[in-house]
């Protein structure tokens, strides 16, 4: 496995997340339940954090995987 992977990974996490927030979204509007909908909130909360922090690994990885192209190009020659 190679940072390249790892990144491409990541992005599917997020993107796994996004859906999965998106569904829950969509909860929202099919209960009256009280209790339901604040659990359903509170999962969305933390579910937007953590997507929030992938997003900064993510950006990180991005920072190190282009310094680790530029140190193999730069070995090249």
């Amino acid at each position: 496995m190679n940072i390249h992977k790892v990144r491409d990974n990541l992005e599917q996490t997020i993107y796994g997340k996004e859906i999965f927030m998106s569904a829950l979204q969509d909860s929202l509007h099919l209960t009256s339940d009280v209790s339901a909908l604040a659990e359903l909130e509170m999962m969305l909360k933390m579910l937007e954090l953590n997507i929030q922090d992938l997003r900064k690994i993510l950006a990180d990885l991005e920072k190190c995987s282009e310094k680790v192209e530029y140190d193999s190009f730069r070995t090249q020659f």
